[in-house]
């Protein structure tokens, strides 16, 4: 699974498990969303990070949230600046599950050179890799 990730080069990606756990990401997401790498992994949980999030909370007063599957969001990127990314989940197993997100336009597109910005850790650390373990398929 990692290979596929990793050929999203421009797209960030990343496979989470059931409770939302991220297991696996590609460069892209490292950059654009949150370098997973940096946290232990039992912190490496998209719900812990969103409920966490000041802007959730106002958005979950105004009842403003929506469900999870595919859309467009508006992200706040310090590197980047405002971008708009599409994006759509791909659920077909109950244990793992894979969400991408691609630029809604040419100018949102994560440049090559900052996707390929190696200061960033993509990868987890081995005795967490999807490799690691039995094989999953989506």
């Amino acid at each position: 699974m990692q290979r596929l990730l990793d050929a999203f080069e421009v797209s960030p990606a990343l496979i989470k498990t059931a409770t939302w756990d991220v297991v696996a990401w590609n460069r892209a997401a490292a950059v654009v969303l949150t370098d997973y790498g940096a946290p232990p992994p039992n912190v490496r949980n998209i719900l812990r990070l969103i409920l966490c999030d000041p802007e959730f909370e106002r958005l979950w007063r105004d009842n403003n949230v929506h469900v999870h599957g595919e859309g467009a969001k508006r992200l706040r990127q310090p590197i980047l600046g405002p971008i708009m990314m599409e994006y759509f989940a791909v659920d077909g197993r109950p244990d793992l599950g894979m969400i991408v997100y691609n630029p809604a336009t040419a100018s949102d597109a994560v440049p090559r050179r900052v996707a390929a910005d190696r200061s960033v850790n993509c990868r987890p650390p081995i005795t967490n890799r999807l490799s690691a373990r039995p094989r999953h398929r989506l």
